[in-house]
């Protein structure tokens, strides 16, 4: 074998092995942040349950409020890379609708992030019985 071809054999397999890498890292934060939205999406239906039977839009403003505060506090650990400004919860006719959004970086030296990978989660939380 050649060196050249020895050389651009191992470029490629370490150019694809960080990819490989970094692609694995990012879905496992996606899942993470889902199952989180999820969480917070569950316990926040059961709790919506019982302020449904006000119909108030104070009770339902309040509920949204509450969710949006749940998920920035479970969120609020290095890494996560959610922002509040990022993080909206918007009333429905049937409850609330969580849109959580962030990026994930793949290339980055020290604090600067040259390429990321956008990814959002979209939940909607039923408040009806």
């Amino acid at each position: 074998m050649r060196y050249r071809t020895l050389t651009a054999w191992t470029i490629g397999t370490i150019l694809l092995g960080t990819l490989a890498f970094t692609a694995a890292f990012a879905i496992a934060n996606y899942l993470e942040t889902s199952h989180l939205v999820n969480r917070i999406a569950a316990d926040a239906a059961a709790r919506g349950k019982a302020a449904s039977d006000a119909q108030l839009p104070e009770a339902r403003q309040q509920f949204a409020n509450d969710v949006r505060a749940t998920l920035l506090a479970a969120s609020s650990r290095p890494g996560t890379g959610l922002t509040g400004d990022r993080v909206t919860v918007s009333q429905t006719p049937d409850g609330v609708r969580v849109t959580v959004q962030w990026t994930y970086p793949l290339v980055a030296y020290g604090e600067r992030t040259f390429v990321a990978v956008p990814l959002s989660v979209d939940r909607s939380i039923s408040m009806r019985r």
